[in-house]
């Protein structure tokens, strides 16, 4: 059965599942933090109101400061994230194997082998510290400039002010 698995193949298994689940956690984290916050303020007219004009100033700030992106390349932003988590996904996946194989098939480890595997863990961890670094760049760039943001900014505006009334 599932036995004969060591903890590291389980480690590797449970990495892949929290970088593949990353991205939903990412998209729902989008979604629902606005419909929170709008939901805390509409707890009284004063806390509408600064609500109200908290959005307002975000708003204005990023017409102000960033530029407006089309369609096509807010898409096009979304895919390079996409394909980008995929590809990183990959090569750590493979950067594991190549360093965790030759601890398997030399007993003891041997120091060629010991050093392949340092140097395939110092990739791995370099590798995620990059991806960290150029995916946060890329997902601040969409973010303040995404069209689909301005309108959720505009939609609790607007439905922050019907709760005025």
């Amino acid at each position: 059965m599932w036995m004969g698995h060591d903890a590291s193949w389980w480690a590797l298994v449970l990495a892949i599942i929290a970088l593949v689940l990353m991205v939903p956690a990412n998209l729902a984290a989008n979604f629902l933090t606005p419909v929170l916050k709008n939901w805390w303020a509409a707890r009284s007219q004063a806390a509408i109101k600064k609500r109200i004009e908290t959005l307002e100033k975000e708003l204005s700030r990023l017409e102000h400061e960033h530029p407006l992106i089309s369609e096509v390349a807010d898409i096009g932003l979304q895919g390079i994230a996409m394909i980008g988590y995929l590809v990183s996904i990959a090569l750590i996946f493979i950067l594991y194997i190549v360093g965790t194989l030759p601890l398997r098939f030399h007993e003891p480890p041997s120091v060629s082998a010991a050093l392949l595997s340092l140097t395939a863990l110092i990739l791995m961890v370099y590798t995620v510290l990059v991806i960290l670094f150029i995916f946060v760049r890329i997902e601040a760039f969409h973010r303040d400039r995404s069209p689909g943001r301005r309108n959720v900014l505009r939609a609790s505006i607007e439905k922050l002010k019907t709760k005025l009334h």
